[in-house]
């Protein structure tokens, strides 16, 4: 999956369901704002089940695992977009690293820089394997790019951004190979770089050199990403559960709330609630 790029792609489904009020905190895209699975509301619950802090539960019919977006007073699920971004959406989307606009598309064996501009391409690095089908949304911080390589064998490499034509020798900052995921994406949070391998090994590492800080096992497997929120990390199972730890440099385990449903879809937030979209139903959640 690009970062933060223009799409276009034929709409197969869409479901939209209104909502009480309008939403302050509006959720545009996937995994948020900034594409970057960051919620910046605060007061966001941190327990629930089917008999606490349910706003509302609404079924959806047949399957989709799309996640959800929210718009003034309206959510939608949808499987595709059919719609150019609007230029200044287009502006927003863009990864601004160092005052330099980037879109950075993961493809094959190789992740590739292109200027927004004109289309050139600034830059491009080998994964040193092969990778295909890649699901994980990159991450950026204000100098490197952070990619999951996705299926076969998942390897995670960073990208110092400021090169120029292929940088696989000299802006490959490091690269890792153990319980990466293939479809959750990764998260950056106070220089701390948080993912879930799609077997449910959490891991906490060191974005500068890809060190282990942390590791453990949450239960079930995974393909939501997670979502931060006032130093609160959500991890979304396929086997109902949520887990929300604390950002730190320990593991710990803050909740764990259990529904009655899968999840594959990763959660959106508007003003002090958390909607999750499972295999049957769309759940509000806030503090009741």
């Amino acid at each position: 999956m690009n970062l933060l790029v223009r799409c276009s792609c034929v709409l197969q489904a869409a479901l939209c369901l209104c909502v009480s009020a309008v939403a302050d905190n509006e959720w545009p895209q996937f995994r948020g704002p900034d594409g970057q699975g960051h919620a910046s509301a605060t007061g966001l619950p941190t327990t629930w089940s089917e008999k606490e802090n349910i706003a509302w539960k609404s079924a959806v019919p047949g399957e989709g695992h799309s996640s959800p977006v929210i718009s003034g007073d309206q959510i939608w699920l949808t499987t595709a977009i059919t719609e150019d971004l609007t230029a200044e959406e287009e502006k927003e989307r863009l990864a601004k690293i160092k005052g330099r606009a980037l879109v950075i598309s993961p493809a094959a064996n190789w992740v590739y820089a292109y200027d927004p501009e004109n289309g050139s391409e600034i830059w491009k690095a080998s994964y040193g394997q092969l990778g295909f089908s890649t699901v994980p949304r990159p991450v950026a911080s204000e100098d490197t790019v952070y990619i999951a390589t996705s299926y076969m064998q998942s390897r995670l490499i960073a990208v110092k951004t400021d090169g120029n034509g292929d940088v696989s020798e000299t802006h490959v900052a490091w690269k890792a190979d153990k319980q990466i995921p293939q479809k959750p994406s990764l998260l950056l949070h106070e220089n701390r770089l948080y993912f879930v391998s799609d077997k449910g090994i959490v891991r906490c590492v060191n974005p500068t050199t890809g060190e282990d800080i942390w590791f453990d096992r949450l239960a079930g497997d995974y393909s939501a990403s997670p979502l931060e929120s006032e130093g609160h990390l959500y991890f979304c199972g396929q086997n109902g559960t949520c887990t929300v730890l604390q950002a730190a440099d320990e593991f710990k385990v803050l909740a764990k709330n259990v529904l009655d449903a899968d999840f594959m879809a990763s959660p959106a937030v508007a003003e002090k609630s958390i909607y999750l979209r499972s295999t049957t139903h769309l759940y509000r959640i806030e503090n009741l």
